[in-house]
């Protein structure tokens, strides 16, 4: 269920490469899945349009937990 989540947001972002909510989903479902090298690029994208805001911290320290960055992702 979760593959086919991220399936459907990767075009819901393919059609609007901005919906901030689908960027946040999309690392959320990656975590998920456990893919490691995924969830840092979307959350990189999420921290662009919004840099100040609780999802896009909550994407990088996901995406930083994931990668093993776990002292990165307690700041």
């Amino acid at each position: 269920m979760a593959e086919q989540a991220a399936i459907l947001l990767e075009a819901a972002l393919a059609r609007n490469p901005n919906n901030e909510r689908a960027l946040s989903v999309l690392v959320h479902t990656y975590y998920a899945l456990g893919r490691a090298a995924a969830p840092a690029a979307v959350a990189h994208r999420l921290v662009a349009l919004q840099p100040l805001s609780a999802p896009a911290a909550r994407a990088m320290a996901l995406a930083w937990d994931l990668a093993g960055q776990a002292d990165s992702a307690a700041r």
